[in-house]
């Protein structure tokens, strides 16, 4: 006690007259010796006046003083023009407490040590660590994740709604210029358990993360969302919805909005655009979208035979909805690549699928990357293949997939340091990406950089032993 009692007075310092703002008493304790005053004939109310450079209002609740920071939890630090202490207490007389009852002076005093305690703690902490960084603020904010969103009391029908809402407000997050946004392949394996989203946050090496849960009840969306600062777990902002079904996109667009707000201060009208735009207005179709980008993300024969099922319903119920083309190129893209349909027929398909998409929204960032595949792959066009990707990055720059197809271009156009430079790029955005790492080993090859090359053969292996692709890279390189 005497520790903090000498940091507490060496914080307050000594009052005009040259005495100590807290005296010990004689065996029996300290006592604060500042001047209060009655503001109420009451008594109900105890206003202590004093002068030092920061005041403290408390409530009569819960106080406590806790170890790193000093949490005084009814206490509010605040200027030194704030409003000065307010304490429910009996009436007082200048100069010391006025003693009216027994019980009354046991009040006092009890509160009187609460305060004390909590001061005590405030004081000693900002006096240890003058020297402390300031913490991040939110405009600081750069890189975010947004992780799979909980779902609670889920049925078999209701599995693809948490990982559908995340993969739309990364969408939604995507279109903006601001922020660098993990994609949803990067998140997608968080899914199928609870993990610590502070952990995954350090492993993405964003500094903020997005979490929560959503429950249907009926017809009744119920959705709880925090954003976390990675460095410190502080709450950047917190909200709760309770809507109807139907009113799931102003849910994502209040979310998209928020956080938004909360994450970068200086957001214009473009971006606010940006993170409003949606593809359809039909909420039947929007959910078998999800359930077709919950299924392609499985990435089995089953699940992507699913997959183009839940698409075409949902092109059907809106024959306008460009993602859910989009979405149908991919799965037939994959299938081709998985030898379920025959490669030229897949590609066709795709062409088509995704030519549509763009028909419906010329700024939708994949169905253009879609087309710069199929044009480099199946046609070697390598024209149209790099005004497409160069669109798809321009539309959307945290759209990995673009950026990780751009560099195999470069590669197979003998450009090979911008080809390793794109692949890096795909690798930021996309981290723990397998086929990131590999295709930047596969990079460095190309452009003859053998060791380094090597090396990042080994990490991609240390992210995941079974990684072909990586040990034929690895091997070639050994070989050079």
């Amino acid at each position: 006690m005497s520790v903090h009692i000498f940091a507490l007075r060496k914080a307050l310092g000594e009052a005009d007259d040259g005495q100590s703002y807290i005296e010990t008493v004689p065996r029996q304790g300290y006592r604060f010796t500042a001047n209060v005053r009655e503001v109420n004939a009451n008594g109900t109310e105890l206003v202590v006046e004093r002068h030092t450079l920061s005041r403290v209002t408390v409530e009569e609740q819960e106080i406590s003083a806790e170890g790193d920071g000093a949490k005084v939890h009814s206490a509010l630090l605040r200027g030194a023009n704030a409003p000065p202490l307010l304490v429910p207490a009996s009436s007082i007389e200048t100069g010391g407490l006025k003693r009216a009852s027994h019980w009354r002076q046991k009040r006092v005093a009890l509160i009187a040590l609460a305060v004390l305690l909590g001061l005590t703690g405030v004081f000693a902490y900002r006096w240890m660590s003058n020297e402390a960084t300031p913490p991040q603020t939110s405009a600081e904010v750069k890189s975010m994740a947004v992780l799979p969103f909980r779902t609670l009391g889920a049925g078999a029908d209701d599995e693809y709604l948490g990982l559908g809402l995340a993969d739309t407000l990364i969408t939604q997050f995507g279109q903006t210029r601001q922020l660098v946004v993990r994609p949803t392949s990067a998140v997608r394996k968080y899914a199928e358990a609870e993990h610590d989203p502070l952990a995954i946050g350090r492993a993405l090496r964003v500094e903020a993360v997005l979490e929560g849960s959503t429950q249907k009840a009926g017809e009744r969306l119920r959705v709880t969302a925090r954003l976390l600062r990675v460095s410190d777990g502080a709450s950047l902002w917190a909200g709760k919805f309770d809507e109807k079904m139907t009113d799931i996109f102003a849910v994502q667009d209040s979310i998209s909005r928020q956080v938004a707000q909360a994450l970068v201060s200086n957001f214009g009208a473009a971006e606010q655009n940006a993170l409003a735009r949606r593809t359809t207005k039909n909420v039947e179709a929007y959910q078998h979208y999800l359930k077709g980008r919950y299924f392609w993300g499985r990435r089995t024969t089953e699940d992507l035979q699913k997959a183009v099922q839940y698409f075409e319903q949902a092109i059907q119920v809106d024959p306008q909805y460009a993602r859910a083309y989009s979405g149908l190129a991919d799965c037939y893209l994959t299938l081709s690549e998985f030898n379920v349909m025959p490669r030229e027929e897949a590609y066709a398909k795709a062409i088509a699928a995704a030519e549509k998409a763009i028909s419906i929204d010329p700024a939708l960032a994949e169905a253009h990357t879609t087309l710069a595949f199929l044009h480099l792959s199946r046609d070697w066009d390598y024209l149209n293949a790099e005004r497409k990707f160069k669109q798809a990055i321009e539309l959307d720059p945290n759209y990995a997939t673009a950026c990780q197809f751009y560099g195999v271009y470069l590669l197979a156009v003998g450009q090979t340091e911008a080809g390793v430079a794109e692949t890096r790029r795909a690798l930021e955005i996309d981290p723990l990406s397998i086929q990131n790492n590999s295709q930047l080993g596969r990079a460095l090859y190309f452009a003859r950089r053998y060791d380094e090359a090597i090396a990042q053969c080994l990490k991609t292996l240390e992210l995941d032993s079974n990684s072909a692709a990586a040990h034929v890279y690895l091997g070639q390189a050994y070989e050079q």
